[in-house]
C-alpha cells in the first residue's frame, strides 16, 4: 500500500530526546561493584596491536569512572571505546526509512515484534531519535539484523554464548525481545569490556541475577537456572567449559584477533558442546588495506560445522553509512557425527565454483569447501583466482598461499613450489606495506 503525501516523516528531532535520568545511588554501587570483579593478568597469546592499545587505555579510565552515564557515554563513543561506530542522530535521520525498510523486507514475519523493540533509553542521547514511537540509532539496527537472523533460523536458543560481547548491545536485545528470551546469556570477553557490560545490563534490568567469573574453577551446570546473564573474562574460559550452549554468536571481533586467537577460538568450538555458530566480520578485505583487521581469514571452521547460511554483503551492510568494507555472514551447525566428505566430492563441489564469475560470494562458498577439506590443489586454484580474478587481492590469500607454504605435500612443492615461494614473497610485500591493526 502507498503511502499518502506527507506521511514520510515519521522521526522526531533529535533534541526531543534528552535521555532517561539514571538512579544516582543506584547507579553508583553498579559501577562501585563492576569495578571489583575486575582482575587483569598478562596475555598467554598476543591480541593485536589494536586492542592491545584500546585496552590500556580502558584500564586507566574504567578507574576514574563513578557515574553510570559516563561509563555508557565512553562505550558507546568510537573514538574512546572502539566497541562500535555510533553516529550522531541527525546525520542518521534520513537513512531511517530505508534501514526500516531493508528490516522489513528482510524479516517480513518478525516486522511485528520488531516495532515493539528500540535502542536502550540509557544510550548517548545524541545518537537517538524516535522513529513510530520508538528509540533508535545506526547501532539499533547492526545488532538487529544480528538478533532477527538467529531468532529466523535457530529455535528457542535456551542458552547462548557471545565471544566478545562488547558493552552488552546485542545481550540487551536478547534478554528484551519478545519472539524469544535466553534462559542464560555468557558473555566470554577481555575483563576491561566486562565492566561496560555488566554496567550496561545492570542499569537496564534491575534485578539482573548475574555471574561474575572470578577464577578457573568449572562452573556446574546448575548456574545456568540461577543466573541470567554469566559474564566470563576470557583468561578464566576454563570455568565455563562443562556449560552446554545452543547458539555461539561473534560479531566484528574475529576480525580484530590475532591468527593464533582464531585458532583457539576455532578449536574452543570444535570441543566444546554447542549446536549453532553465528558470525558477521569483515571478509574479503584488500590485502593492502586491513585497517584494524588483523586475521586471514575468520572464522575458518573446523570440518565438524556445517554452514547452512552464507552471504557476502548482506543488504543492510551495504547501506549503513558506517560501513565502507566487505563482510561475510555464516551461520553454521554443528555435527559432530558428520563423515568427512571425500576429496571427489570436495573436487565436484569446486568444480562448480570455477564456472562461475569470481567475487566475494564464490569466495564465501569455496573457502566453506576448503573448511571441509583442506584439499592443495583446490586451494592452489583458489589462491591463483584471489590474485588474478578479484578487483583487489583479498586478505584471504595470503592465508592460502601461508597454509600451503606449510602444509602442502612433498609432490605439490616439486610442482609449484618455486611459483608459490614467489606468489607468498609478493603477497607478504603487499601485507608488509599495508594499512593494518590500526
Amino acid at each position: 500500500m502507498q503511502k499518502k503525501a506527507g506521511s514520510a516523516q515519521k522521526t522526531d528531532s533529535p533534541s526531543n530526546y534528552r535521555g532517561k535520568q539514571y538512579p544516582r545511588s543506584a547507579g553508583r554501587v553498579i559501577v562501585e561493584e563492576a569495578k571489583k570483579h575486575l582482575v587483569f593478568s598478562a596475555e598467554e597469546m598476543s591480541i593485536g596491536y589494536h586492542w592491545t592499545l584500546l585496552n590500556e587505555k580502558l584500564q586507566k579510565t574504567i578507574n576514574i569512572m563513578t557515574k553510570v552515564e559516563d561509563v555508557i557515554n565512553y562505550a558507546q563513543t568510537p573514538s574512546l571505546s572502539g566497541f562500535d561506530h555510533r553516529v550522531i542522530a541527525s546525520s542518521l535521520r534520513p537513512m531511517i526509512a530505508q534501514y526500516e525498510g531493508v528490516m522489513m523486507s528482510e524479516f517480513p514475519q518478525l516486522a511485528t515484534p520488531m516495532r515493539n523493540l528500540a535502542d536502550s533509553p540509557y544510550s548517548r542521547p545524541e545518537t537517538l531519535l524516535r522513529y513510530e514511537g520508538r528509540l533508535v540509532s545506526n547501532m539499533y539496527y547492526w545488532q538487529i539484523m544480528y538478533l532477527l537472523q538467529c531468532l529466523n533460523y535457530v529455535k528457542e536458543p535456551r542458552v547462548i554464548g557471545e565471544i566478545g560481547g562488547g558493552y552488552g548491545g546485542l545481550a540487551r536485545l536478547w534478554l528484551k525481545n519478545p519472539i524469544h528470551r535466553p534462559r542464560c546469556y555468557l558473555d566470554i570477553d577481555f575483563p576491561e569490556s566486562l565492566f561496560f557490560t555488566e554496567v550496561f545490563l545492570c542499569i537496564s534490568f534491575p534485578g539482573l541475577r548475574v555471574l561474575y567469573v572470578c577464577s578457573p574453577q568449572k562452573l556446574d551446570v546448575e548456574v545456568l537456572l540461577q543466573y541470567q546473564v554469566i559474564l566470563c573474562p576470557h583468561n578464566f574460559i576454563e570455568a565455563v567449559a562443562d556449560l552446554p550452549l545452543d547458539l555461539v554468536i561473534n560479531t566484528s571481533s574475529m576480525q580484530e584477533m590475532s591468527d593464533d586467537w582464531v585458532d583457539f577460538w576455532m578449536q574452543w568450538l570444535k570441543k566444546k558442546e554447542c549446536h549453532w555458530f553465528y558470525s558477521v566480520n569483515y571478509f574479503a578485505s584488500p590485502l593492502y588495506q586491513m585497517q584494524e583487521t588483523h586475521s586471514t581469514w575468520s572464522p575458518r571452521l573446523t570440518p565438524e560445522w556445517t554452514i547452512k547460511l552464507q552471504r557476502f554483503n548482506p543488504a543492510f551492510t551495504k547501506i549503513h553509512g558506517a560501513m565502507n568494507r566487505n563482510v561475510g555472514e555464516i551461520l553454521a551447525q554443528k555435527e559432530p557425527d558428520k563423515p568427512r566428505i571425500s576429496r571427489q566430492t570436495a573436487t565436484a563441489q569446486y568444480q562448480l565454483m570455477q564456472k562461475k564469475i569470481f567475487d566475494g560470494q564464490v569466495l564465501l562458498e569455496s573457502l566453506d569447501i576448503v573448511h571441509s577439506y583442506p584439499d592443495e590443489e583446490i586451494m592452489w586454484d583458489l589462491l591463483q583466482r584471489c590474485v588474478k580474478e578479484m578487483p583487489v587481492i583479498p586478505k584471504e590469500s595470503i592465508y592460502l598461499a601461508e597454509y600451503l607454504n606449510k602444509h602442502a605435500s612433498t609432490q605439490f612443492k616439486t610442482s609449484h613450489g618455486e611459483e608459490l615461494g614467489n606468489l607468498l614473497r609478493q603477497l607478504q610485500l603487499v601485507r608488509a606495506g599495508s594499512q593494518e591493526k590500526i
